[in-house]
């Protein structure tokens, strides 16, 4: 029914940005280290982890900063000629990572 119309669309969709090439690899690249970013906050926001399993607490930490810099390194070129703070970011990550 709709949840197959649905998964249909969205293989769709990303079989569109493979075919791009580069770019669209890279825009899927960008929206994986966004989603990791996300899920790691949602991680870091529960504060009662880091009590009782400090451990996950800092999975979390790690997995939203690696996230970020995923977002860092994948953002559009457009995005990153028309911001200097994300230039220093990249170039940051380029010279030290």
């Amino acid at each position: 029914g709709q949840a197959v119309s649905q998964l249909r669309q969205s293989l769709g969709t990303v079989y569109e940005y493979v075919q791009r090439g580069p770019d669209g690899v890279s825009w899927l690249c960008f929206m994986g280290g966004l989603a990791t970013f996300a899920l790691g906050v949602l991680g870091f926001v529960d504060i009662f982890s880091a009590m009782f399993d400090p451990l996950y607490y800092l999975i979390n930490a790690y997995q939203m900063l690696f996230g970020l810099a995923t977002c860092i390194i994948e953002a559009p070129k457009e995005w990153v000629h028309q911001n200097e703070k994300l230039q220093r970011a990249q170039g940051f990550i380029f010279e030290f990572a």
